[in-house]
């Protein structure tokens, strides 16, 4: 599978019992849809939620579909894709500053508060 951000291979790595493919380009994940139901056990939800918003724009090619159009948004301060056939979920480097990249980046955790933020619009 191909990084939707850079192009670059992905990588399948365990995250606890969730199998991720991550870009160790630029530091992308993707998750397919199987993988969503194990990680509402694996993450404690915040006291301030993430809130997805979408945008207009595309957020590249799907790493499973390769021809399908990932469906573009941002959970600040990451930007997020989400598949319309396979419905996966690419979650993108983050964006915004140094410690907003830390707080995200530290943990898996972080990045699957982002991606059950993105469930949340995407039922």
């Amino acid at each position: 599978m191909k990084c939707p951000d850079c192009e670059a291979d992905l990588k399948a790595k365990m995250s606890g019992p969730i199998e991720v493919d991550r870009c160790d380009r630029c530091g992308g994940t993707w998750f397919d849809e199987g993988e969503f139901g194990r990680l509402r056990t694996t993450v404690r939800p915040r006291e301030v939620e993430l809130t997805f918003t979408p945008t207009s724009l595309s957020a590249g090619p799907c790493p499973r579909c390769v021809d399908a159009v990932l469906t573009a948004g941002l959970v600040a301060p990451t930007a997020v894709g989400r598949c319309p056939r396979c419905r996966g979920i690419w979650v993108s480097e983050p964006i915004g500053t140094a410690e907003e990249k830390k707080l995200i980046s530290e943990s898996m955790a972080g990045v699957l508060e982002v991606v059950l933020a993105v469930l949340q619009f995407f039922p």
